[in-house]
């Protein structure tokens, strides 16, 4: 049977760490031996960052001010037991994992909410052992809280910044590009991939709409956003652009490859220039020589002075030649030789990018309430 015909449940889990690096650990009764993790399954009308926060606050009363998101970690499946009452209708749970940072030292926490737990407590995370845990969660658990919290780290700060996606893909010259097989931001494969791609869909959905409402309706700063998805020869950048284009709202999304002559590229660029609410995703060779790349620059800082969000991605295939960007703006080097891995990585960045972006829109608003 393959992995694909069992019947997952979509689950979130919580790793929730204070500033001195104590993990809240709970128990379902005070007689209990083992530990949990707050967890619980996804509603339909609801992102996985929604869930979480509602299943922490309902079980063990941490509010969303209490604490950070740190990264999140999907993938990850483990098969219930026999015994389980939900393994009639599911044969086990498919998870994301959630890396929570507090902003203090072991936060008040509050169990009456929810019947799930009876009593938490703060475990050192360099004292959790697997045996704490029930058998058939144990090699789930301790795998994320090795891939969350790797022994042997010597600055539990630098530790979180490589934790997050953009920060590791994006082009510093003073470190080594991206392996074709660097994986360290999602733990399961193509299958599981299916349903963490339906729910960023959902959110750059979301974001984009919310966006163009506040602004329409508010006042709000516009979203412009310009998205180059630029590659050699190989690293099949169109495909890629129409993946892209698939997450995002068709009517504030305009995707195409454009064709120009070297001397036209000043031409096209302001040609392309964004509308209010739109996004608009081109792609174009990497580093084509036929280009000068001061001119390429100097008409990208303008789109990106104007106003326009610029998020260049160039797609780094197996065993092609490194090439460094041909622009001062942030860029991310991203391994395309699996397509789907590829695609979540891009689609993430931008929803990331969308959210703070919208984040700072309703800040805006509030402000003028």
């Amino acid at each position: 049977m393959s992995s694909d015909s069992f019947r997952w449940r979509i689950n979130v889990a919580a790793v929730i760490m204070d500033a001195e690096g104590n993990l809240l650990l709970a128990r379902k009764s005070k007689d209990s031996k083992h530990l949990h993790f707050p967890q619980g399954g996804v509603h339909n009308d609801e992102t996985y960052e929604h869930a979480i926060v509602r299943e922490v606050e309902e079980e063990v009363g941490l509010p969303r001010s209490a604490y950070n998101i740190v990264t999140r970690w999907g993938g990850l499946r483990y098969f219930y037991r026999e015994k389980n009452q939900k393994s009639e209708t599911w044969d086990g749970q498919q998870q994301t994992w959630f890396l929570l940072q507090c902003r203090g030292v072991r936060p008040e926490t509050d169990c009456t909410y929810s019947k799930e737990f009876e009593v938490v407590s703060w475990v050192p995370y360099n004292e959790v052992r697997a045996d704490m845990f029930v058998s058939f969660k144990r090699e789930v658990v301790m795998r994320v809280l090795k891939h969350f919290l790797p022994s042997g780290m010597e600055s539990m700060t630098e530790h979180m910044h490589t934790l997050d996606m953009a920060n590791a893909y994006r082009y510093r010259p003073d470190r080594p590009h991206p392996s074709s097989e660097d994986r360290r931001f999602y733990a399961g494969g193509k299958e599981e991939m299916v349903i963490t791609m339906q729910e960023l869909n959902a959110r750059m959905m979301y974001a984009q709409r919310r966006l163009d409402s506040l602004y329409r309706k508010e006042n709000t700063p516009p979203l412009r956003m310009l998205i180059l998805i630029c590659g050699p020869p190989g690293s099949n950048r169109k495909s890629c652009l129409r993946r892209i284009a698939s997450c995002c709202d068709p009517l504030l999304t305009r995707a195409f490859r454009p064709e120009w002559q070297p001397e036209e590229y000043d031409m096209v660029a302001l040609q392309q220039y964004p509308a209010e609410s739109e996004i608009r995703l081109m792609c174009r060779r990497m580093q084509d020589r036929n280009f000068d790349p001061e001119l390429i620059d100097k008409h990208e800082m303008e789109l990106a002075g104007s106003g326009v969000r610029l998020l260049h991605f160039h797609l780094h295939p197996p065993g092609g030649t490194f090439q460094e960007p041909d622009t001062m703006l942030p860029c991310y080097y991203v391994p395309c030789e699996k397509k789907w891995y590829r695609d979540f990585v891009i689609t993430n960045i931008i929803v990331e990018t969308l959210e703070k972006l919208l984040a700072e829109s309703e800040k805006i608003l509030a402000m003028r309430s």
